[in-house]
């Protein structure tokens, strides 16, 4: 799960991409990457936790930068409950989780 979390990652936090991909496509892959971040291994959130929080931070700086405001606020709603999902291991909870839902 790890190794598909860290490729999502890497597509979430590309600056390429998130400016060229469709709005449901890149809904869909945020969905993924909270759903990764959520169901991650106490083992591999421990392991992993500070390179997941690395390229989180990186994809959300992409993510604020976008002119578009959905892209926005889909960052904004992924970080936010990746964030719970990798320090908490806490289901997708509040109001704007439901934009990538």
């Amino acid at each position: 799960l790890w190794t598909m979390l860290s490729d999502l990652l890497s597509l979430w936090g590309d600056d390429s991409v998130v400016q060229t991909i469709a709005h449901d496509t890149h809904r869909y892959r945020s969905h993924l990457l909270v759903e990764a971040s959520v169901n991650l291994s106490e083992a591999d959130r421990k392991s992993h936790a500070h390179t997941f929080l690395k390229f989180l931070m990186e994809g959300m700086e992409v993510h604020l930068g976008s002119a578009i405001p959905e892209t926005r606020a889909i960052g904004y709603a992924s970080e936010s409950s990746c964030m719970r999902g990798i320090m908490h291991n806490s289901p997708v909870q509040s109001q704007s989780d439901r934009l990538i839902a």
